[in-house]
């Protein structure tokens, strides 16, 4: 039977304005991974939804995701420095949009297939994307939406 499960996870931006360039990662100041729930069976990736409660921060994001092996990256603001793994499966990508004068939003839809887990989650890293250079505020919100079709 499939059943389809969205999760999200909010990154509680640090303190830091400094602005961002194409490959820096963005997280909450820590290394530890978004885990988002999803099945011990495997399954496919099928959506990306990202928004901000800034509506300035704006560009292209990509979110990089890893099955079965929480991965190692980078603090906040630095280039990812991890290398492709055996748990890697995939990116999306989406450009981030104002929408209106309090957020700015984006989505995209992929179909990523990953492998059976053992401990029931998919692991993201959120980075800049190409040609991007947003600027983040203190405490700003992220909420990352990943939803599945777990199989």
């Amino acid at each position: 039977m499939r059943e389809i499960v969205t999760t999200t996870v909010r990154i509680t931006h640090n303190t830091s304005t400094t602005q961002y360039t194409a490959k820096d990662v963005i997280s909450a100041g820590t290394t530890v991974p978004m885990a988002f729930a999803s099945t011990f069976m495997g399954g496919a990736v099928t959506k990306l939804m990202v928004k901000t409660n800034v509506a300035a921060f704006t560009g292209l994001v990509r979110l990089w995701l890893y099955a079965g092996t929480a991965p190692t990256f980078a603090i906040d603001n630095a280039a990812m420095n991890m290398l492709y793994s055996e748990s890697y499966i995939g990116y999306i990508e989406t450009s981030l949009e104002a929408w209106g004068t309090a957020c700015s939003i984006g989505g995209a839809t992929d179909n990523i297939s990953f492998p059976p887990t053992t401990d029931g989650y998919i692991y993201g890293v959120l980075t800049v994307g190409a040609g991007a250079s947003p600027t983040p505020t203190n405490g700003m919100l992220i909420d990352v939406s990943l939803t599945c079709e777990n199989f």
